[in-house]
């Protein structure tokens, strides 16, 4: 499955390659290509080849990375 997400308020990043200590880009969009993030940046840059790509909007939400704690056990919140 293929999509650009457009519409992003703030888009964070987590690069330092953009602005701040998150990467933010403002006024964003996110194409994915078969479930890989396969291109970021300004909504006004987004290359052609992905303006085929289903549209889906982020009605100018902020947009973040999920967090995924990669254990395969519980979370342990005692001592050790």
């Amino acid at each position: 499955m293929s999509f650009l997400i457009t519409d992003v308020g703030q888009l964070v990043t987590n690069n330092d390659r953009y602005e701040g200590l998150l990467g933010l880009i403002d006024s964003a969009a996110v194409a994915i290509d078969g479930g890989t993030i396969a291109w970021v940046g300004s909504e006004e840059d987004v290359p052609d080849a992905y303006h085929s790509y289903e549209m889906l909007s982020a009605n100018g939400s902020a947009v973040l990375p999920g967090f995924v704690d990669s254990h395969t056990h519980g979370v342990f919140a005692g001592e050790r």
